[in-house]
């Protein structure tokens, strides 16, 4: 399958709506109510329902001590090959664009977009 951000690179906004939830037991519960996202004519949805575990996800990566923002803070091993490096900036701006998209007050993924525009591994 391929990655919501790649499906459509020219999104230009985003809302939270009100989907029912997979773990909806009642009867009137529509099948397939379990998709979290929803694209149509470059607006992207996300069921508020998918908030919470996606927010938990991306802070659990950001904070993971395998990404390049927590080697910076001390957290993590040194001495890596250049394609590790690599990744762990990717896994930073994947992690911090879902946070900032949920919670665009949380200073410390904006802190972190700003070194990675600073090291220019983001335009």
């Amino acid at each position: 399958s391929t990655p919501i951000a790649r499906c459509s690179p020219h999104r230009d906004e985003y809302d939270f709506v009100l989907l029912p939830s997979p773990f909806d037991t009642a009867k009137d519960a529509p099948m397939n109510s379990s998709m979290p996202f929803v694209l149509e004519a470059h607006k992207l949805g996300i069921a508020t329902w998918a908030l919470k575990p996606m927010f938990k996800e991306a802070f659990l990566m950001f904070r993971s001590p395998t990404t390049a923002s927590s080697k910076m803070r001390g957290l993590g091993g040194n001495g890596q090959d250049a394609e590790t490096k690599w990744k762990d900036r990717r896994m930073d701006k994947m992690a911090t664009r879902a946070l900032l998209l949920i919670s665009p007050d949380m200073y410390t993924a904006w802190n972190a977009r700003k070194r990675l525009i600073e090291e220019a591994h983001l335009r």
